[in-house]
Protein backbone atom coordinates (compact mmCIF):
# COMPACT_ATOMS: atom_id res chain seq x y z
CA UNK A 1 0.00 0.00 0.00
CA UNK A 2 1.03 3.57 -0.56
CA UNK A 3 -0.20 7.11 0.00
CA UNK A 4 0.48 10.06 -1.89
CA UNK A 5 1.48 13.36 0.19
CA UNK A 6 2.15 16.82 -1.58
CA UNK A 7 0.77 20.44 -1.53
CA UNK A 8 -0.94 22.77 -3.79
CA UNK A 9 -0.55 26.58 -3.93
CA UNK A 10 -3.07 28.45 -6.78
CA UNK A 11 -2.25 31.99 -7.23
CA UNK A 12 -3.67 35.08 -9.92
CA UNK A 13 -1.10 36.02 -12.14
CA UNK A 14 -2.63 39.32 -12.33
CA UNK A 15 -4.70 40.57 -15.29
CA UNK A 16 -4.12 41.26 -18.56
CA UNK A 17 -6.69 42.46 -20.51
CA UNK A 18 -9.56 41.17 -20.23
CA UNK A 19 -7.83 38.02 -18.88
CA UNK A 20 -6.91 36.83 -15.91
CA UNK A 21 -3.66 34.20 -15.34
CA UNK A 22 -4.15 31.84 -13.00
CA UNK A 23 -0.65 30.06 -12.02
CA UNK A 24 -0.52 26.64 -9.73
CA UNK A 25 2.42 24.97 -8.09
CA UNK A 26 2.21 21.37 -6.60
CA UNK A 27 4.60 18.85 -5.38
CA UNK A 28 4.04 15.09 -4.34
CA UNK A 29 5.63 11.92 -3.81
CA UNK A 30 4.47 8.74 -3.24
CA UNK A 31 5.55 6.77 0.50
CA UNK A 32 5.25 2.98 0.63
CA UNK A 33 3.22 2.80 3.81
CA UNK A 34 5.04 -0.64 5.10
CA UNK A 35 8.31 0.59 4.77
CA UNK A 36 8.88 4.43 4.52
CA UNK A 37 10.08 3.73 1.10
CA UNK A 38 9.99 7.48 -1.27
CA UNK A 39 8.83 5.67 -4.18
CA UNK A 40 8.74 8.73 -6.28
CA UNK A 41 9.05 12.66 -5.88
CA UNK A 42 7.86 15.99 -8.11
CA UNK A 43 8.87 18.69 -6.33
CA UNK A 44 7.30 21.15 -8.25
CA UNK A 45 4.73 21.13 -11.17
CA UNK A 46 3.53 24.62 -12.41
CA UNK A 47 0.69 25.17 -14.13
CA UNK A 48 -0.33 28.22 -16.14
CA UNK A 49 -3.91 29.43 -17.74
CA UNK A 50 -5.45 32.35 -19.03
CA UNK A 51 -9.06 32.56 -18.77
CA UNK A 52 -11.81 35.73 -18.21
CA UNK A 53 -12.45 34.12 -15.29
CA UNK A 54 -10.15 34.37 -12.18
CA UNK A 55 -11.56 31.80 -10.63
CA UNK A 56 -11.89 29.28 -13.86
CA UNK A 57 -8.00 30.35 -14.70
CA UNK A 58 -6.98 29.15 -11.36
CA UNK A 59 -8.53 25.96 -11.65
CA UNK A 60 -7.64 25.02 -14.99
CA UNK A 61 -4.01 26.07 -13.93
CA UNK A 62 -3.94 23.40 -10.75
CA UNK A 63 -5.20 20.72 -13.57
CA UNK A 64 -2.72 21.40 -15.92
CA UNK A 65 -0.16 21.26 -13.03
CA UNK A 66 -1.62 18.47 -11.84
CA UNK A 67 -1.85 16.51 -15.17
CA UNK A 68 2.27 17.58 -15.36
CA UNK A 69 2.73 15.65 -11.97
CA UNK A 70 0.79 12.40 -12.50
CA UNK A 71 2.77 12.14 -15.75
CA UNK A 72 5.96 12.61 -13.84
CA UNK A 73 5.07 9.95 -10.39
CA UNK A 74 3.65 7.40 -13.08
CA UNK A 75 6.76 7.56 -15.21
CA UNK A 76 8.67 7.26 -11.62
CA UNK A 77 6.33 4.70 -10.50
CA UNK A 78 6.54 2.36 -13.85
CA UNK A 79 10.39 2.60 -14.02
CA UNK A 80 11.16 1.77 -10.08
CA UNK A 81 8.96 -1.08 -10.49
CA UNK A 82 10.00 -2.88 -13.95
CA UNK A 83 13.52 -2.34 -12.23
CA UNK A 84 12.38 -3.90 -9.77
CA UNK A 85 10.64 -6.52 -11.59
CA UNK A 86 13.78 -7.34 -13.66
CA UNK A 87 15.97 -7.46 -10.61
CA UNK A 88 15.10 -10.90 -9.06
CA UNK A 89 16.98 -14.47 -9.01
CA UNK A 90 15.66 -17.59 -9.39
CA UNK A 91 17.37 -19.41 -6.54
CA UNK A 92 16.53 -23.77 -5.96
CA UNK A 93 16.11 -24.36 -2.74
CA UNK A 94 16.98 -28.30 -1.78
CA UNK A 95 15.40 -29.56 1.12
CA UNK A 96 17.13 -32.72 2.72
CA UNK A 97 15.46 -35.02 5.58
CA UNK A 98 11.63 -34.19 4.46
CA UNK A 99 8.31 -36.39 4.26
CA UNK A 100 5.48 -35.07 2.43
CA UNK A 101 4.31 -32.61 5.17
CA UNK A 102 7.30 -30.60 5.44
CA UNK A 103 7.36 -30.50 1.52
CA UNK A 104 4.32 -29.04 1.92
CA UNK A 105 4.49 -26.96 4.86
CA UNK A 106 7.82 -25.83 3.43
CA UNK A 107 5.35 -24.69 -0.15
CA UNK A 108 3.13 -22.44 2.11
CA UNK A 109 6.17 -21.41 3.84
CA UNK A 110 8.11 -19.82 0.50
CA UNK A 111 4.62 -18.76 -1.23
CA UNK A 112 3.48 -16.88 2.25
CA UNK A 113 6.95 -14.51 1.20
CA UNK A 114 7.38 -14.67 4.95
CA UNK A 115 11.30 -13.92 4.16
CA UNK A 116 11.48 -10.45 2.72
CA UNK A 117 12.43 -10.55 -1.11
CA UNK A 118 10.68 -13.86 -1.99
CA UNK A 119 8.23 -12.77 -5.09
CA UNK A 120 7.50 -16.07 -5.92
CA UNK A 121 7.98 -20.03 -5.26
CA UNK A 122 7.22 -23.39 -6.66
CA UNK A 123 7.73 -26.38 -5.72
CA UNK A 124 9.65 -28.60 -8.44
CA UNK A 125 9.66 -32.40 -6.96
CA UNK A 126 9.71 -34.53 -4.16
CA UNK A 127 11.76 -37.84 -3.63
CA UNK A 128 13.22 -40.31 -1.21
CA UNK A 129 12.87 -37.84 1.15
CA UNK A 130 14.59 -34.57 -0.71
CA UNK A 131 12.24 -32.05 -1.82
CA UNK A 132 13.24 -28.85 -4.30
CA UNK A 133 11.86 -26.05 -4.74
CA UNK A 134 12.49 -22.81 -7.05
CA UNK A 135 11.90 -19.29 -5.55
CA UNK A 136 12.00 -15.92 -7.29
CA UNK A 137 14.12 -13.70 -4.81
CA UNK A 138 14.84 -10.16 -5.04
CA UNK A 139 18.60 -9.64 -3.33
CA UNK A 140 21.85 -12.74 -3.55
CA UNK A 141 21.17 -16.29 -2.67
CA UNK A 142 23.43 -15.17 0.42
CA UNK A 143 20.50 -12.93 1.74
CA UNK A 144 17.96 -15.20 1.06
CA UNK A 145 19.67 -17.84 3.07
CA UNK A 146 19.84 -15.31 6.05
CA UNK A 147 16.41 -14.51 6.03
CA UNK A 148 15.66 -18.00 6.11
CA UNK A 149 18.05 -18.65 9.48
CA UNK A 150 15.65 -16.50 11.41
CA UNK A 151 12.56 -17.70 10.80
CA UNK A 152 10.73 -21.24 10.29
CA UNK A 153 8.15 -22.66 9.05
CA UNK A 154 5.33 -24.10 11.43
CA UNK A 155 7.52 -25.81 14.09
CA UNK A 156 9.85 -27.12 11.71
CA UNK A 157 13.67 -27.17 12.68
CA UNK A 158 16.11 -26.82 9.98
CA UNK A 159 19.50 -25.78 9.23
CA UNK A 160 21.30 -24.23 6.18
CA UNK A 161 23.98 -26.74 4.66
CA UNK A 162 24.84 -25.09 1.56
CA UNK A 163 24.73 -22.29 -0.41
CA UNK A 164 26.51 -21.89 -3.83
CA UNK A 165 25.18 -19.71 -6.80
CA UNK A 166 21.95 -20.22 -6.80
CA UNK A 167 21.50 -22.91 -4.91
CA UNK A 168 20.57 -23.84 -0.94
CA UNK A 169 20.46 -26.39 0.65
CA UNK A 170 18.67 -27.00 4.01
CA UNK A 171 18.31 -29.92 6.04
CA UNK A 172 15.07 -30.84 8.79
CA UNK A 173 17.23 -31.15 12.09
CA UNK A 174 15.18 -33.96 14.17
Amino acid sequence: EVIVLGTAKISSGGKFYNMYSGQADINGRIVRTDTGQILAVVPNAHGKKPHISESTAGTEAVNIAAEILGNDIIRQLIEKWSTQQSNFIKVYIVLKNADFGSYMTFESFFQAQTVSGIRNAYSKSFNDSVAEYEVEFEGKTKDLAMGLTRTSPDGISFKVTGVSGNRITLEITK
